[in-house]
């Protein structure tokens, strides 16, 4: 277990410090998504999980069981929509312009760059007061349009109309399902 958040610890510190240099180093024909997802994805989402969870209790004058397991519920959902909503959005998109890319290049490209998101989440989740640096997630997008310009093979005069229609579209589904999720579960606190 130390080694995983070892190994976590020093993509996202290359990552979040050097994403170009990170790009450049890393192949993706030696990646698999699956290898990713359980490398990196899943441990940071459960762990942003357990933090929302202890999060909940550490907040509340009168802990309820039930409301801090639908914020967790709400948390996994949520790394779920970006993660799969990404993906399928993304192929919508690129199906709309004629364009066909690597499916699984996809899913390592979400993975990477929802990296910034997962790590504030933990903490955010588990010190609420923290919850302004949420916005430090966006910085995934630009780790996104990096690794897009060097794996993903759009025209050059449209690569960045795409990706930023990509990035725009998937912020405003994963907004909408956040704000419309937290609403309803403030109004049951």
């Amino acid at each position: 277990m130390k080694e995983l958040f070892q190994d976590i610890y020093y993509i996202a510190r290359a990552l979040v410090l050097e994403p170009q240099t990170f790009w450049d180093s890393i192949s993706l024909e030696k990646e698999r998504a699956k290898a990713l997802n359980k490398k990196i994805l899943f441990p940071l989402a459960i762990t942003g999980a357990v933090a929302m969870f202890l999060g909940e209790f550490f907040r509340s004058d009168y802990f309820r069981l039930w409301l801090g397991m639908l914020w967790v519920m709400r948390e996994l959902i949520l790394v779920g929509v970006l993660y799969y909503g990404g993906i399928f959005g993304t192929n919508k998109i690129l199906d709309r312009f004629g364009l066909k890319q690597n499916e699984e290049n996809f899913q390592i490209l979400a993975v990477y760059s929802m990296i910034p998101y997962l790590v504030i989440s933990v903490l955010t989740n588990f010190l609420p007061f923290f919850k302004f640096l949420d916005f430090a997630g966006l910085y995934g997008f630009y780790i996104f349009w990096l690794g897009s310009k060097k794996y993903l093979e759009f025209p050059a005069d449209k690569h960045d109309n795409i990706t930023f229609k990509i990035m725009i579209t998937n912020w405003i589904v994963f907004g909408l399902f956040s704000f419309t999720t937290a609403k309803l579960l403030l109004a049951l606190d």
